[in-house]
């Protein structure tokens, strides 16, 4: 029976802060081997497809379950897709301009963010995002939104933006200054589902390996959950198995040591 393997990207099989963006030659032969074996390979992440390196895209998956949830990709085309209401966008960017905060707007294909989001833009540059996908001029109005996010000058709260209807976020613990919008409606978890039923594997053969805070759902999704060691302490209760930390190659580890050795 073929196995689909759902990764995250940060903290899972790359660590920006630790200035590896692409995977470490041991996980990119584990994928490899994976797929040579006859399983599927997919990256599950909150980022829209714009922010993923040619590096990892030239790894070959199978798919990508991206923005966490809001649209699912399985061979290069797009089975699965659930913008935010534009009534709701236009609720956001008010708020964020009453807030004075910078802001981009994640669509399928480019991410769109204002000229004057100079703070948006050098946190992104910071993680090595590529900005080649960017657009900068053009109108809120007219962009088809899937998720969002912001940049404050100072650490701040993002409180009220989570009072709006159909929307959950993440704040950047690191310096609270960077928060995640996305539809409460999707998630990894919903994404992962899209993708199996696409393709026709049973959840009893899926396996997610994660870190974040963000990963619950899709660990509550798959059969088997596969945790990063260097975790966030609200995910681990949901492991099947804890691996070693991404640093320490732990995605290859957990494809070594509990996809493989039981086929």
């Amino acid at each position: 029976m073929r196995k689909a393997v759902f990764f995250d990207l940060d903290g899972t099989i790359i660590d920006v802060t630790h200035k590896r963006p692409l995977p470490a030659e041991a996980v990119r032969t584990a994928i490899r081997r994976l797929q040579e074996a006859g399983h599927y390979a997919f990256v599950a992440t909150g980022r829209p497809y714009s922010f993923i390196e040619q590096g990892l895209l030239d790894l070959g998956f199978d798919g990508f379950v991206l923005m966490n949830g809001a649209v699912v990709m399985v061979g290069g085309e797009i089975i699965f897709q659930k913008p935010l209401p534009p009534s709701l966008v236009c609720r956001i960017v008010r708020l964020a301009q009453e807030k004075g905060l910078d802001f981009c707007q994640e669509s399928v294909d480019f991410t769109y963010m204002g000229a004057e989001c100079k703070g948006l833009e050098a946190f992104f540059k910071s993680f090595d995002v590529p900005l080649d996908f960017f657009r900068r001029d053009f109108s809120w109005r007219d962009v088809v939104t899937y998720k969002m996010e912001f940049y404050a000058a100072e650490r701040t709260s993002f409180a009220d933006f989570l009072q709006l209807p159909g929307v959950t976020g993440l704040v950047d613990a690191a310096h609270g200054r960077n928060f995640e919008l996305y539809s409460a409606h999707e998630s990894k978890g919903t994404g992962i589902l899209h993708a199996l039923e696409h393709i026709g594997v049973p959840v009893e053969e899926s396996y997610a390996f994660g870190d974040g805070e963000n990963d619950i759902e899709m660990m509550q999704t798959v059969a088997h959950a596969l945790v990063m060691g260097n975790a966030n302490e609200r995910l681990l209760p949901h492991a099947e198995t804890v691996v070693p930390t991404v640093l320490e190659d732990g995605a290859a580890w957990g494809i070594e040591h509990c996809i493989l050795q039981d086929d």
